[in-house]
C-alpha cells in the first residue's frame, strides 16, 4: 500500500508566508519612503510620500490578516 504524500507547501503555510511578505513590504514603505524623500538629491513630491503612508498601513494590516488566518 502506497502512503499518501504530504504536499510540500500547504495552503495555510503559503498564506502565512505571503502575509509576512506583504506586511514587511508595508513596513518598508512606511519607514523608508519618508527617509528616502528627506535625504534624496532629487525632489520628491510630498503628496507622493503622503500617499505611500496609508498604502503601507493597508499592506501591514492585510499582511497581519493573512498571517493570522487559520
Amino acid at each position: 500500500m502506497v502512503a499518501k504524500q504530504k504536499p510540500m507547501l500547504d495552503r495555510q503555510r503559503a498564506e502565512s508566508l505571503v502575509g509576512e511578505s506583504v506586511r514587511e513590504a508595508g513596513v518598508l514603505m512606511v519607514v523608508f519612503a519618508p527617509l528616502e524623500a528627506t535625504f534624496s538629491d532629487v525632489s520628491v513630491a510630498t503628496a507622493r510620500v503622503a500617499a505611500m503612508f496609508p498604502v503601507g498601513l493597508l499592506l501591514i494590516a492585510g499582511g497581519i490578516i493573512l498571517e493570522s488566518r487559520e
